[in-house]
């Protein structure tokens, strides 16, 4: 008699469709591929999951919720940096759901308290609050658009992505047309992807500490004006 399956749970299905989804991209994943994954019949599944969409969200956000907070204790640049590498973390070995992270909305408690901690950090660093939800979509779209050339999309892997720059060598060019490139080549070479991202990551933080200093400069101007002569009666 053969042994009855475990019961099949939602994080099971979740599991086992971001795994699909990391080998084969979104378009290897159907209802009827996740179910034989799985062992089960497809009507199974939607004792879990209402539909495909409802599975993509379930993964987006089992994604974003195994990011680590930053402490509560973090200056707001360190906090605004530490969301930014976990997120770039999370996301490099799961680039095929970037696109799904842009439109899903957030599920989970512990997604909606890093942005809460995130916007906080915004907050305290004197940001308006249209500045603040500026600032924070801005520093998404630099994650997520870091991981979407460093894997495009899943068309290469991470490690196939540094090659391809790496591939960056004098032999390429020549010396009267493209003297410059062939001066560069080999920090081409040399330079890391990560270390790009790094990069760009402390010139927004840069670009955001110049926005706080010109927003202060601004009030300080604005409270020590001096208010003009009333005209006598």
């Amino acid at each position: 008699m053969p042994r009855s399956r475990p019961p099949l749970t939602r994080d099971e299905i979740l599991s086992t469709a971001l795994a699909i989804v990391d080998a084969q991209g979104l378009e290897g994943l159907s209802m009827r591929k996740l179910a034989a994954a799985l062992g089960v019949k497809v009507m199974s599944l939607y004792n879990h999951v209402r539909d495909r969409d409802d599975l993509l969200h379930g993964m987006v956000d089992r994604v974003l919720a195994s990011i680590t907070q930053p402490a509560e204790n973090l200056a707001w640049p360190a906090t605004l940096e530490y969301f930014a590498q976990s997120l770039y973390g999370a996301l490099i070995v799961h680039p095929a759901l970037v696109t799904e992270i842009e439109q899903a909305e957030p599920l989970s408690g512990r997604v909606l308290m890093g942005m809460e901690r995130v916007l906080l950090a915004l907050k305290a660093a004197g940001l308006s609050p249209r500045e603040q939800v500026s600032a924070f979509r801005g520093l998404v779209a630099v994650v997520l658009g870091f991981v979407l050339a460093h894997t495009r999309g899943l068309t290469v892997s991470r490690a196939d992505a540094q090659a391809t720059w790496e591939r960056w060598d004098s032999q390429q060019f020549t010396g009267s047309e493209r003297p410059y490139l062939i001066e560069l080549a080999p920090y081409f070479q040399d330079t890391r992807a990560d270390d790009d991202f790094a990069f760009v990551l402390q010139a927004y933080l840069d670009a955001l500490r110049a926005r706080v200093h010109l927003n202060d400069a601004s009030a300080k101007q604005v409270d020590g004006a001096v208010e003009p002569a009333r005209p006598e009666v």
